[in-house]
């Protein structure tokens, strides 16, 4: 089945979707996302792919016909009480803080475009959730592999320079599920992302697909949760973290 046959199938079954254009519909967060960031995101893509160099990543353990590189597992379950986005990562920002990537790609793409930059940082931090390059469904199916394999060579980078990970275990659409789980740790600790899922029925749908592939193929012992609490999920090994962004507005700061 072609991405469109499959989009189609979704569209004509699921009769609340405020739009039936999968031009504006992100695969990673799974939520339709319109206007600007959809620019900012096109823009980004071509920027890295005019030649970014991970000179620090030398990865020489890799799975599978695509040579995706494998993960090291975070096993502990010592968990920061406390994210933050990298966006607003300082120099002073308190080390027992843990750093998430959920946020559009342009709030982050200065540590994509040079990484290096930012390890020393990254480093003081007790936990780094890897980045989280969206994947959308409107991309050619190489453009949704790339940003899937750009998170893991990131990841990959973080590790061998000392920084405390937790592998952000992402998906598109059921295409991407050969490639996806491939380098991630089995019976270990993973973070799954939810945000702006739940809105929509089509999105929850793919989202569950996804969710259902990543605990059967990686058996995770702790799943770290940004985003709403979805239905079916496994509570019993989810461990929800707060948004902060989402807090400061209900105080009106």
């Amino acid at each position: 089945m072609t991405v469109n046959d499959f989009c189609s199938d979704l569209f004509e079954e699921f009769g609340d979707i405020p739009t039936a254009d999968p031009h504006y519909f992100s695969s990673q967060t799974v939520h339709l996302d319109r206007g600007g960031h959809l620019k900012a995101h096109e823009d980004y893509l071509r920027r890295i792919e005019r030649g970014v160099e991970y000179p620090l990543w030398n990865c020489q353990t890799t799975t599978g016909p695509l040579g995706i590189p494998i993960l090291e597992p975070y096993t502990t379950t010592s968990i920061p009480q406390k994210f933050i986005p990298f966006s607003e990562l300082r120099k002073d920002t308190d080390p027992s803080i843990g750093i998430h990537f959920y946020e559009h790609d342009y709030k982050f793409k200065r540590f994509v475009d040079n990484p290096e930059q930012f390890i020393p940082l990254l480093k003081k931090q007790s936990l780094v959730i890897t980045p989280d390059c969206s994947q959308y469904i409107n991309m050619p199916p190489y453009r949704r592999l790339y940003s899937s394999c750009l998170n893991k060579e990131l990841a990959v980078l973080l590790n061998k320079n000392g920084v405390n990970i937790i592998f952000n275990t992402t998906w598109s659409l059921p295409d991407s599920f050969e490639y996806a789980f491939e380098g991630v740790p089995k019976g270990c600790v993973i973070a799954i992302s939810s945000m702006g899922v739940s809105r929509h029925a089509i999105s929850t749908y793919i989202w569950r697909l996804g969710y259902e592939q990543a605990i059967n193929r990686l058996g995770p012992k702790l799943i770290i949760r940004y985003g709403a609490e979805m239905p079916g999920e496994d509570l019993s090994i989810s461990c929800f973290i707060e948004n902060e962004h989402l807090k400061r507005m209900r105080h009106g700061r």
